[in-house]
């Protein structure tokens, strides 16, 4: 498969995925409530994240400090807004 295909390929599955994402937080909203979704949601995120990383080998990239503070502001922002949005 080319390069160009399988960024194709991505793409559709991404936004599938993403399609999913407003019924699955109304349906976990209704039963569980925000932080334990956001909670639930973090915890599911991190494990494809693992899994994605370990079948890539790209365990390697953690040792580039200069990424960690964007990634840490990053991470702040998105958790900030989702406060902001969901409880209040």
């Amino acid at each position: 498969m080319t390069k160009t295909k399988k960024g194709e390929l991505y793409a559709v599955l991404l936004s599938i995925l993403e399609s999913f994402f407003p019924i699955f937080t109304l349906i976990i909203l209704q039963s569980i409530g925000a932080i334990s979704s956001y909670t639930l949601s973090i915890l599911v995120a991190t494990i494809a994240f693992i899994v994605i990383i370990t079948i890539q080998k790209g365990w390697h990239e953690f040792k580039v400090k200069e990424a960690y503070k964007d990634l840490f502001l990053t991470t702040f922002y998105i958790t900030l807004l989702f406060l902001l949005i969901v409880i209040g």
